[in-house]
């Protein structure tokens, strides 16, 4: 009966832990627009589904983060940058596991522009959203670090 309890407290634990917070909750530091770095030749922009789908992913996940979404760059106080999404294969302990590893950017607002901050990557992500999730928490504890917008 103990060990029921138990499972089922962390199975709650875990499902409030998901939960979008509100922004009372969440201790808004600012807002954020996330978009694919620019790349390509001559001005002429490449469209690359892969990190598309990671800037999809990034933006699905600021709703369990301490920063509001920017619909609109120029509204932003923080801009992410997805510069590389890959498979890659970590060696722990004798094993051999898949992790999707996210490189991106952040910058903060500089007048009308940005100003570059950090380079962001995870590496230890097993799912592209558990990667997602631990790009933004880089870079909220970065935004925290400074005080915020």
């Amino acid at each position: 009966m103990q060990r029921r309890s138990a499972v089922v407290a962390a199975f709650v634990w875990l499902v409030a832990a998901r939960l979008p917070l509100s922004a009372a909750d969440k201790g808004n530091i600012g807002t954020v627009f996330v978009r694919v770095a620019s790349s390509g030749n001559e001005g002429q922009k490449f469209a690359d589904p892969a990190l598309e789908a990671t800037v999809k992913d990034i933006k699905g996940e600021i709703r369990y983060s301490k920063f509001s979404p920017a619909e609109d760059e120029a509204k932003a106080d923080f801009l992410i940058e997805v510069v590389e999404r890959s498979d890659t294969m970590h060696a722990s302990f004798g094993n051999a596991a898949q992790v999707k590893l996210i490189r991106a950017t952040l910058s903060f607002r500089d007048g009308d522009g940005w100003k570059p901050a950090i380079k962001l990557e995870n590496s230890s992500g097993t799912t592209w959203r558990i990667s997602a999730e631990r790009i933004l928490h880089i870079a909220e504890k970065w935004v925290q670090e400074r005080g915020g917008k």
